[in-house]
């Protein structure tokens, strides 16, 4: 049995909750349009669900930000190759540098649920040419699809059933957010952050 998608799904929603729960207006509107949508819990499944297009902005722009995919390493082999080696390279962009690249996205460090939803066809199309939270090619997540159906589910079912906001003027406020003394690229109070922690048995 392989278990696949368990750290990477419980991240992301993480993440998810935390944008909308410091982004009052996303968060007020997918709850608004999964209430009115649905009147019973057994009645929230997946085909009605992906029906609600501002659902999976949601997803994809907390996803933008922290890509459950691994960032290509950045070190190098200190020894030179021998003279008879054929040396390959392999270019690989980090996704999370591309999906913060003002060029596809505009403001991209604001979480903008509606910049997947804009009546302007091309700067969509040019938006997801640049969006690869699960890789692409021949690395691409193979269950990227179920990743998707799992986060919608829970996140169609949580907005349904509770609501939730930051807790306001104690330190578990801060919980997940960036602070100037963290450093440079930390420092974003409104931005998730993230650990890569890599272990095997």
């Amino acid at each position: 049995m392989i278990a696949t998608g368990g750290d990477t799904t419980s991240t992301a929603l993480s993440g998810i909750l935390f944008y909308l729960s410091r982004n009052p207006s996303a968060k007020n509107y997918l709850t608004h349009l999964l209430r009115s949508t649905f009147l019973t819990l057994p009645s929230i499944r997946l085909q009605p669900l992906q029906d609600i297009p501002y659902l999976r902005a949601c997803i994809d722009e907390s996803l933008r930000p922290l890509p459950p995919s691994p960032t290509p390493s950045t070190a190098m082999q200190a020894n030179p190759a021998p003279q008879s080696a054929s040396i390959i390279t392999f270019p690989q962009i980090s996704p999370p540098a591309l999906h913060h690249n003002t060029a596809y996205f505009p403001d991209p460090f604001a979480f903008r649920p509606e910049r997947c939803t804009l009546n302007d066809p091309d700067q969509i199309a040019l938006a997801k040419s640049a969006f690869a939270p699960f890789s692409l090619g021949p690395r691409s997540c193979i269950a990227k699809h179920l990743a998707y159906a799992e986060l919608t589910l829970a996140l169609g079912w949580l907005m349904w059933l509770a609501d939730f906001e930051p807790v306001v003027g104690k330190e578990d406020a801060k919980v997940g957010a960036g602070a100037a003394e963290l450093g440079y690229g930390r420092h974003r109070e409104g931005e998730f952050q993230l650990r890569d922690q890599f272990k095997c048995d």
